[in-house]
Order: C-alpha cells, then sequence, then structure tokens
C-alpha cells in the first residue's frame, strides 16, 4: 500500500493509505491533483484506510458507513476509519473513484479529530486572489459551483467548488486547503489542479443565496450566518460519520461547533446575493 500525507500546519498531517493500481482511485493520482507526494513508508498508523474486500470485514468495530459499494468503520484504539471497497473492478469509473478520495479524506479528517488534530472540513466554494481565498457557504445547488465559474470567467482564480480543509492557527487567522471536488472530478480528471500547500489565509466568509433582480452583498442576522456556517461544517460528516460512537460524536460535533464559533466572531454576517446579471467581481472585490 501507498501513503499519502495531506500536510497541515505545525507538523501534522491527515494520513490516507491505499492503494489501487491502475484504476482513477489510485492514490497516486489523489497526490498528482493534490501535488502531494506518495510515499512507501507505512510505518505510520494512517487516519484513514483503504483496501479491497479481500480481507475479513471487522465486525467487532462500530461501522460508520455501509452501501453496496464500501462499508467503513472505526476502529477506536488506533483512532483509524477504515474503508472496504466491496467492488474494485469498478474503480476505474470516475465517479466512484471521486467517492473513494472523498469518503478517505471525510473519514480520515475525522479520526483526525479524534486524535487532537482540529482541522475540519467545510463545505463551500472558494474565489482565491493574491494568497487569500473568499468562502461562499451555502446548501447544495445554491449556486456555489455557478459563482466559481463566473469568477473564472470574470478572470479570477477558483479551483474547489464543494469542500476544502479549515485550520485555525494559533495567531487567529484562518486558513484554507484546496481538495480535490465531486462537481468537477466525477466528470474527469485531464487538467484538473487542486494545489493542497501551502493554504490561504481566508480574508472573508459570505453565506450565499440567489438575488431576486441584482447581485449584492446584504448583511443578514447573525443567527442565519451562524446557521449556515454550521450546516457546512457538518456536511461532509454526515453521511459517513453519522454512526461513530456516541463519544467520538461528541468530540466531532466540539471542534466544529468551536470552529464554527471562532468564524462568526471573526468576520461579519453577510450574504452574497447571485445573479447571473451580476459583475462577480466587482461585488466582490472588496472583500478580496
Amino acid at each position: 500500500m501507498k501513503q499519502l500525507k495531506l500536510s497541515l500546519q505545525h507538523e501534522q498531517a491527515i494520513v490516507l493509505q491505499g492503494n489501487y493500481g491502475g484504476s482513477a482511485a489510485d492514490f497516486s493520482t489523489l497526490a498528482r491533483l493534490t501535488h502531494t507526494e506518495l510515499l512507501d513508508d507505512n510505518s505510520i498508523v494512517p487516519h484513514a484506510l483503504c483496501e479491497d474486500l479481500h480481507a475479513e470485514l471487522p465486525t467487532q468495530l462500530p461501522q460508520m458507513f455501509a452501501s453496496g459499494t464500501v462499508d467503513a468503520f472505526y476502529d477506536p484504539e488506533r483512532r483509524q476509519c477504515r474503508i472496504f471497497v466491496k467492488t474494485p473492478e469498478r474503480l476505474h469509473r470516475h465517479r466512484l473513484a471521486v467517492f473513494i478520495w472523498q469518503m478517505s479524506v471525510t473519514g480520515g479528517a475525522a479520526a483526525a479529530i479524534q486524535r487532537g488534530n482540529k482541522a475540519h472540513l467545510m463545505h463551500c466554494s472558494m474565489l482565491e486572489k493574491s494568497g487569500r481565498a473568499l468562502l461562499l457557504c451555502g446548501e447544495s445547488g445554491i449556486g456555489k459551483s455557478t459563482s466559481v465559474r463566473r469568477y473564472k470567467a470574470a478572470g479570477g482564480e477558483a479551483v474547489a467548488d464543494d469542500m476544502i480543509m479549515l485550520e485555525h492557527a494559533p495567531d487567529g487567522k484562518l486558513y484554507a486547503y484546496r481538495l480535490p471536488t465531486w462537481s468537477a472530478c466525477r466528470e474527469g480528471l485531464s487538467n484538473l489542479d487542486y494545489p493542497f500547500s501551502p493554504p490561504l489565509e481566508v480574508s472573508g466568509i459570505l453565506a450565499i443565496s440567489r438575488g431576486q433582480e441584482r447581485e449584492s452583498l446584504e448583511s443578514i442576522s447573525p443567527a442565519e450566518f451562524y446557521a449556515q456556517l454550521y450546516r457546512c461544517s457538518f456536511f461532509h460528516y454526515l453521511w459517513n460519520c453519522g454512526n461513530l460512537p456516541a463519544a467520538e460524536k461528541t468530540v466531532l460535533a466540539g471542534v466544529l461547533k468551536e470552529s464554527v464559533d471562532k468564524m462568526t466572531a471573526m468576520f461579519p454576517p453577510r450574504a452574497f446575493m447571485a445573479h447571473l446579471q451580476g459583475n462577480i467581481a466587482e461585488t466582490l472585490g472588496a472583500i478580496l
């Protein structure tokens, strides 16, 4: 097996382990997309271990997730997510491959939180400028990916439109790491580039909604802003971490709530009211 380290600040990392040579789910492809080195050293216990079903399922462990494609278990002793692929012969399909990637990253990030690492995933799109990032947080289908396409068409830079990783630095700043996103990678892997490091300093966070007549930035209530960030912080964990043991759920929820508390204290409660006829670069220019 190969090991992939998504290196964070302060010598921390999210460590994934697995190998499906010749398929799109091979972690070497994920390493290429994120500019991350693939290692042969398996001496470190990974946060997420992805393997095929030749091994016997560890039914004595709590099951995190089950489907016709994969089963995922949590090992409390090693604080590790173990993902068993039932149909490795189908992993050449991009859609399934990206599902395995995102499940590995999500399980690995959840397991890392159990080990004291407070970096976590966020469901949002990210617009970039001069090494800084603006996060657009909202429910699926509200216009995050469309906003990314519009921003790029206007000459801006943006690659992540579904999932990023956030980390609070000791100096009080918030940093975002790019991750391969479902909406783009499921269609194909050519010409995609998600440099994971260095992270980008977050200059602003906006809830996103649809403008009725024009595009604008609007003040919203602190409660509405908090609720949107709260939903987006939990989004990627809900579908494959919902069956974690109660103690692990409590730790995960506590870290996510702490992060949302910090974010809502750092940034004013505002919404980006997106409209297809608007000038997105002009509307958001003052924040980026």
